[in-house]
């Protein structure tokens, strides 16, 4: 079975409306490809404020989120589950056989949390993440330790070009080509000191994994069920993580996927003479008990400008649009849907930030749209 899936996705608390973009492409991609949606979640990567809830309760709040957006994967793929976790020895013993795999010592600085490794001939910038300077000492932002120099063997990966990669839309291809060139010229460090839970054994050596690397290979886990990747949805701002997760599909299922790049949608909070807009208004729980899954996924519809890395999406359109909802679903009533699967570039020539504007514009004059593009306006609103 091919499948659509996203880039694994790590479950946020309150997430804004913009968050749920790339599930909600891969439900329309879905629908009329006729391909069934699975969603991959990163529990094993998760920020700090999400570790401390329950993962159980994280996914079973986000699992319903989903759903009342109309978002409904065939299933979900944890890569904290016992049905990835199982596989991932076998996973890099096959990569450490086709030789993409090698163990090196290398000088590695690291904070007492093992929150911060980084490799000392890395060049830091006077910021990180997790890290900072202050008063001339690199120092770990949540333990505050300085950073300790350590030498230590490491397992680094790299990966080879995949030629035969589609990159859609097709005018993300060349920066596509360019990311992958410089993603296959080094090699990423994919190992830990720390203790991170999940260890394999190379060479009757024990060596804890980055939970990166976990969920970057998440695709070898659905192989084992038949589960192959046909298509990866994931926003322009992933890009070389998205190329590395194609890359290793096509490793361990022989498929190369399609890889289809939706802009990272900002909100641009508009003032204007009609609404106070708030951030926390946002939210994609208020904004759907606010109006509902079928205007929150237009809205979510109206950021799809293909080719653009990144769109600032007008709040001030939510306030349009829920002015004329009535019209957009009561004159445009299908009488049928799209029977046959779709490919995937008729479908961004369909459902786009132009299209779905002049959908709403005509709405409003009380004019139909194309009988076509009445034909898919249900997996555009989740009905």
């Amino acid at each position: 079975m091919e499948v659509v899936v996203t880039l694994p996705i790590a479950p946020k608390i309150q997430p804004e409306i913009t968050f749920l973009e790339s599930s909600f492409v891969a439900d329309v991609i879905s629908r009329l490809t006729k391909k069934q949606f699975i969603l991959p979640l990163n529990f094993l990567g998760r920020s700090h404020s999400e570790k401390v809830v329950d993962p159980d309760l994280l996914f079973c709040n986000y699992k319903n989120l989903l759903n009342r957006f109309g978002i409904n994967p065939s299933r979900y793929w944890r890569d904290s589950s016992s049905e990835h976790l199982l596989y991932v020895q076998e996973a890099v013993d096959l990569l450490n056989h086709l030789g993409f795999i090698k163990i090196s010592r290398e000088k590695i600085l690291k904070c007492d949390c093992g929150t911060v490794e980084i490799l000392a001939s890395t060049k830091l910038l006077p910021k990180g993440k997790v890290y900072n300077f202050l008063n001339g000492e690199k120092k770990c932002i949540l333990c505050n330790s300085v950073l300790k120099l350590v030498d230590t063997e490491s397992i680094f990966l790299r990966l080879p070009f995949l030629k035969q990669l589609k990159i859609l839309p097709q005018k993300l291809d060349k920066r596509a080509q360019l990311e992958m060139k410089n993603s296959c010229s080094y090699s990423w460090r994919i190992s830990r000191i720390r203790n991170t839970g999940v260890s394999v054994e190379i060479g009757n050596k024990q060596f804890y994994l980055d939970p990166d690397f976990l969920w970057m290979i998440i695709s070898f886990s659905m192989l084992q069920k038949r589960i192959k990747v046909n298509t990866v949805i994931s926003s322009s701002r992933s890009l070389r993580k998205a190329i590395l997760f194609c890359i290793l599909s096509n490793i361990f299922s022989k498929i190369t996927p399609t890889l289809l790049l939706h802009p990272y949608v900002k909100l641009n909070y508009s003032k204007d003479n009609f609404w106070d807009w708030e951030t926390s208004q946002f939210k994609a729980t208020s904004l759907f008990n606010r109006y509902g899954r079928y205007l929150c996924r237009i809205f979510q519809g109206l950021g799809l400008n293909w080719g653009k890395l990144e769109f600032s999406l007008e709040t001030s359109r939510l306030f349009w649009l829920s002015r004329s909802i009535n019209n957009l679903l009561d004159l445009n009533k299908s009488d049928r849907l799209f029977k046959k699967p779709l490919e995937i570039e008729d479908i961004i020539n369909k459902v786009n930030t132009n299209t779905i504007s002049e959908f709403i514009t005509l709405s409003r004059r009380r004019e139909k749209v194309s009988t076509e593009f009445r034909s898919i306006i249900p997996a555009i609103i989740g009905k």
